[in-house]
C-alpha cells in the first residue's frame, strides 16, 4: 500500500511540473469550479479518481519543482507573491503565453503596493475611457491591432494592462489607466481572461493605508474592505465628438485580490480558527 502511495505521490509531481491540465484541474479546483476540472481532466489521460487520489496523497501542489519564473519571484520577493503568482496563474491560463517573463517578474516583484483582477479583454473599456469609434474603424489602428496580435501570439506584452483607483466622497472613480490596445488585441484573438493591475492612488491609497505602515496583505484586504462599503467604480468618460460624456458607475467583474487563493473548505476553516 505504501508503495502505491508513493508511486501516486510521483505521478502527482510529475503531472504538476508538466502543466496544464493537471494544473488547470488544480486552479478549477481552487475556485470551487467543477466544470472547470471536469474540461480540464477531459484533456488528459487522468481519471477524477486518479486526481482525487493524487490530491489526497500529496501535501499541497506548491511543493512540486518550480519553474524558473516562480523560483526567481520566490527569491526576490518571497512565499506571499509566488503565492500571488501562482493564484494569479490559475484564473489566467494563459498568463504566461500574454505576457514575457520579465513582464511577470516585474509586476510580481515590486515593492509599490496594488491590486489584482481579472477580466475579459473586451470588458477593459468599461473602465478606461473607450477608444474613438472613428479611429477603431482606420486602417492605421486595424494594422496597429494586427501588429499587436502578432507579439500576443509570439513574445507575449511586456506590461499588464492597469487601472488607477481613486476615491472622491464615497464613489470609487478610475482615473487614468494604460493598456486599451492590447486588450483589445487579446479580444480579436479570442476574449481569453487577463490579468489587469489595480493601482490605488491619492486619495484612496490614503483612505486604505494612512500611516503609509502596511504590508501588501494589509493592504489588499483595506482596499476591499473599501471597496466593500461602495463596490460600484465611476469608469472614465466616454468622449464623442470631443465632448465628454460620464458613464455610470459598475462592480468590477472579479475581486481585487493579493493574498493566496485557498480553497473554500480551508478558507471556512480557517475563519473558525
Amino acid at each position: 500500500m505504501a508503495g502505491l502511495l508513493d508511486s501516486i505521490k510521483d505521478l502527482a509531481k510529475q503531472q504538476y511540473a508538466k502543466g496544464a491540465p493537471y494544473r488547470e484541474a488544480v486552479g478549477g479546483l481552487f475556485q470551487g469550479d467543477m466544470n472547470r476540472v471536469n474540461q480540464a481532466l477531459s484533456k488528459s489521460d487522468l481519471t477524477p479518481m486518479d486526481f482525487a487520489m493524487m490530491l489526497g496523497t500529496i501535501k499541497g501542489v506548491g511543493k512540486a519543482p518550480l519553474s524558473a519564473l516562480e523560483q526567481t519571484i520566490l527569491e526576490k520577493s518571497g512565499d506571499s507573491a509566488l503565492q500571488r503568482f501562482q493564484k494569479a496563474k490559475s484564473l489566467v491560463p494563459d498568463l504566461e503565453t500574454q505576457y514575457t517573463p520579465k513582464a511577470l517578474q516585474d509586476l510580481f516583484t515590486q515593492t509599490e503596493k496594488f491590486g489584482l483582477t481579472v477580466m475579459k479583454p473586451s470588458e477593459f473599456e468599461n473602465f478606461a475611457s473607450p477608444l474613438n469609434q472613428e479611429y477603431k474603424s482606420s486602417p492605421q489602428f486595424l494594422s496597429k491591432i494586427k501588429d499587436l496580435q502578432n507579439i500576443a501570439n509570439t513574445t507575449g506584452f511586456n506590461e499588464v494592462p492597469h487601472l488607477h483607483l481613486n476615491k472622491y466622497d464615497s464613489e470609487p472613480v478610475i482615473t487614468s489607466h494604460e493598456g486599451r490596445h492590447r486588450t483589445t488585441a487579446f479580444a480579436a484573438s479570442g476574449d481569453n481572461p487577463t490579468l489587469v493591475e489595480i493601482m490605488p492612488r491619492y486619495s484612496m491609497y490614503e483612505k486604505v493605508n494612512p500611516n503609509f505602515n502596511m504590508n501588501q496583505k494589509q493592504f489588499i484586504n483595506a482596499i476591499n474592505k473599501e471597496m466593500a462599503l461602495n463596490p460600484n467604480i465611476r469608469p472614465q468618460p466616454e468622449f464623442i465628438n470631443d465632448i465628454e460624456k460620464s458613464r455610470l458607475p459598475r462592480k468590477l467583474p472579479n475581486e481585487i485580490f493579493g493574498a493566496a487563493l485557498l480553497p473554500a473548505g480551508l478558507l471556512d476553516e480557517k475563519k473558525r480558527k
